[in-house]
């Protein structure tokens, strides 16, 4: 806490005499012949002037804004849009029975819980996005005409091309085979004549190879051409006209791959991932 003493000054006519009686410099001497009467005056001036002394306590100063503190982390805000699409969900589990999941755990949840992290990870970079459902609330302008539940594979597509028009479309999903020694992650692409652009082979491998660098898979991530691989030609993919990629982040039916889904850490390790893949290919993009 800071003290301040402020001192009322005497009265002028006072200092005029007290300059007369000093010397030229140095400390004042004491003189016999003095004026009693002046002497008198300047000592009950000296006595006033102590009584009004005043003590004047201020606040701690308190730092300006930003000052001395952490500033907040500026994103540079970019144009790309993407689309995350949760696999599955409302009324649709996705799978997981028959797996190394617990009893009431399936793709579903886990495809919902990496796409909210993919969300936050691509917003962390700059990028809009938005999400095709968040599980519980039909997205408004999609055509409910299948089941109305917004599941079935026809559903989204449309939804996608009309309503959104994303720059980039990734599919979150959760892979399940009958051979548990089968594992790791999937990234799928379909480069067809419905494709605004030819992006889909090069986004979908800056991806796999994020994967590759960033999370700690059970097999090398593979690159899949949907054209090549039996019951592999997903709507999601075939149907939008945005390039695209549909994700299998794992085998539910492998168990060390079972537990890698439901564990937070390795969600956020994904999710982390394939926004810097999104992130590099962009940037890469917009340099060519």
């Amino acid at each position: 806490m800071v003290r301040l003493k402020h001192t009322r000054r005497a009265l002028l006519p006072v200092i005029l005499v007290a300059a007369v009686l000093l010397p030229a410099c140095g400390k004042p001497e004491a003189s016999a012949d003095a004026d009693p009467m002046l002497a008198g005056a300047a000592v009950e001036e000296q006595e006033t002037a102590e009584e009004n002394e005043e003590t004047v306590i201020l606040e701690p100063a308190v730092p300006a804004g930003g000052v001395g503190r952490i500033m907040p982390v500026v994103v540079e805000q970019r144009d790309e849009l993407i689309c995350i699409d949760p696999g599955h969900g409302f009324r649709d589990p996705g799978t997981g029975a028959d797996s190394f999941f617990p009893e009431g755990v399936y793709e579903r949840e886990i495809a919902m819980q990496v796409s909210l992290l993919l969300d936050e990870a691509l917003k962390a970079r700059g990028f809009r996005t938005i999400l095709t459902h968040d599980g519980e609330t039909m997205p408004e302008g999609a055509d409910l005409n299948w089941d109305g539940i917004f599941s079935a594979p026809y559903e989204r597509p449309p939804y996608i091309n009309n309503y959104i028009g994303p720059d980039y479309l990734v599919s979150i999903h959760v892979n399940a085979v009958g051979n548990p020694e089968k594992c790791g992650a999937m990234v799928f692409f379909d480069q067809n004549y419905y494709k605004l652009n030819d992006w889909n082979e090069t986004a979908a491998a800056y991806i796999r190879d994020s994967i590759e660098e960033g999370v700690e898979t059970t097999a090398v991530t593979q690159l899949v051409d949907s054209k090549e691989m039996e019951d592999a030609s997903f709507a999601i993919n075939r149907e939008t006209k945005c390039a695209s990629s549909l994700i299998e982040m794992g085998f539910c039916t492998n168990e060390t791959d079972a537990e890698n889904l439901q564990d937070p850490a390795w969600q956020k390790q994904m999710a982390e991932a394939i926004a810097e893949g999104i992130e590099r290919f962009f940037d890469d993009l917009g340099q060519h």
